[in-house]
Formats: structure tokens, C-alpha cells, sequence
């Protein structure tokens, strides 16, 4: 998973759209998110994850649940909310990654929720047979597809100033000169030495 992704929060109540990210709100991609988020006739509250083509060949990955609308999720005091036929109310709870993703933690669901509840209840507040769709907003990033590198800490660098800065330019030069006094007294003895050799094949010539 990309490190950048973010989840677009949706939720869909008896076939109609009230939240969604605004790349899916056009005609077209709206009723692909209704084909794709449909849970079937069996459907249990267990979150599962399925592909939609968006336009311009890009892939969106929806991961979503049918759950009952508690009445105390919508601001009423019964257990669930009932539709006219007194049956439980179900909604489909989802968010939106853009690309493939494999794995979602279930966590983003919960997340989402502060975006899906208040479009549900409104929704129940207000039926409508077309009702306005809100634009979701990310809910943040989620995801690490990479280990982090992990910060090394470095010894702060001392930059010298002022007197610090003189004394280290003093002790330069004093190594400076301390070791061209070494290389001169090497030279005179090296000197010294070829000097004693010279001489003494001298002495030897004249006595012999």
C-alpha cells in the first residue's frame, strides 16, 4: 500500500447514496459504487473489499458492511430504526481508497463513522425520495507500505567563534612549525652523516 493513501468515508440507505467522495458523485461512477457496495441478500455486518473502475483506466477499492441503524446512532430512543414496513433499517458503511489495496484494517470503518452517521440521521430525519448527497472527506492517512528509516542521532558539531576559533588557527600553526623543525633536523642529520662517510674514505686514501 502506498504511504500517501487516504480513505474517502461513504454510506448508502435503501438503494440511495447520502455520503461519497466527490470523484464518485457523476451519474456513472455513483451507480458503480451501488453495484459494487450491494452486499447481496445474504448479508451479514462481516467488512469485505471489492474493485471499481473510475475513470481514465484508474481503479478505486471500496471496503465496506451492511450494519442496522441503532436508534441511539441517530438520536432516537428505540433499539433500531424500522422502515414502514417495520423492518430494520440497514446501511451500507464504506470508504473509498483510489488503487488496489489487499488487506484494510476494519479500524477505518469506526473512523469514518463521524462522517456517516450524521448523513444517516438526517436521512431518517428527513426521508427523501432523491436526497442530497454529501462530499465525504479523507480521513486521513492510514497506511505505511514501507518501513520508516529509523533517525540516528549525530553528536551536535561545535563550529569555533571568536577566541575558540583563534586558539584552534594558533594551534595549527604551532603543529605547522613543529614539524618543519623535524624535517630540517632530519635533513642536517642525513647531511651529517654522508659529510662523516666523505671524510673518513678520505683519511684512508692518504694513509694507504
Amino acid at each position: 500500500m502506498n504511504a500517501s493513501s487516504q480513505a474517502w468515508p461513504f454510506v448508502i440507505v435503501q438503494t440511495k447514496i447520502l455520503l461519497a467522495p466527490d470523484f464518485l458523485l457523476g451519474p456513472r461512477l455513483s451507480g458503480r459504487l451501488l453495484d459494487a457496495a450491494n452486499p447481496g441478500p445474504l448479508s451479514t455486518e462481516k467488512a469485505r473489499a471489492r474493485t471499481i473502475e473510475l475513470s481514465g483506466r484508474q481503479k478505486a477499492t471500496i471496503y465496506f458492511r451492511a450494519v442496522r441503524i441503532a436508534g441511539k446512532d441517530v438520536g432516537r430512543d428505540t433499539e433500531w430504526i424500522r422502515d414502514v414496513g417495520s423492518r430494520p433499517m440497514v446501511m451500507i458503511e464504506g470508504v473509498v481508497l483510489r488503487g488496489g489495496h489487499g488487506e484494510i484494517d476494519e479500524g477505518l470503518l469506526d473512523l469514518a463513522r463521524t462522517q456517516v452517521l450524521p448523513a444517516v440521521r438526517d436521512y431518517v430525519d428527513h426521508p427523501a425520495t432523491r436526497p442530497e448527497v454529501r462530499a465525504s472527506c479523507p480521513v486521513g492517512k492510514q497506511f505505511v507500505s514501507e518501513a520508516e528509516e529509523p533517525l540516528i542521532e549525530r553528536p551536535p558539531v561545535t563550529v569555533p567563534t571568536g577566541a575558540a576559533l583563534r586558539q584552534e588557527a594558533a594551534d595549527s600553526r604551532h603543529g605547522q612549525s613543529l614539524r618543519l623543525t623535524w624535517r630540517i633536523a632530519v635533513g642536517l642529520g642525513a647531511l651529517g652523516a654522508a659529510m662523516g662517510i666523505i671524510i673518513w674514505k678520505i683519511l684512508r686514501a692518504v694513509i694507504g
